[in-house]
């Protein structure tokens, strides 16, 4: 049976990559976040679905929110 040997892999950067795997890979990234989220409210004891809506409602619910999202998130 042949070993696993870490020193014979080498990671490198790849030249081009399809803008279909960028697509997947973030949607794969927020689906996870949402998931370990979701977890973490309901082992606080809380609606997962609710902690999402205040926190939709509180960034967005309004012209003044979403503007002061936009300001906070822009470098």
């Amino acid at each position: 049976m042949t070993e696993f040997n870490l020193v014979e892999w080498r990671l490198e950067r790849r030249l081009e990559t399809r803008p279909t795997a960028r697509v997947v890979a973030l949607a794969a990234a927020a689906a996870a976040a949402v998931l370990v989220c979701s977890l973490l409210f309901a082992a606080a004891g809380a609606s997962p679905r609710a902690a999402f809506e205040a926190l939709l409602k509180g960034s967005f619910g309004s012209s003044r929110a979403a503007g002061e999202t936009l300001v906070k998130a822009t470098p």
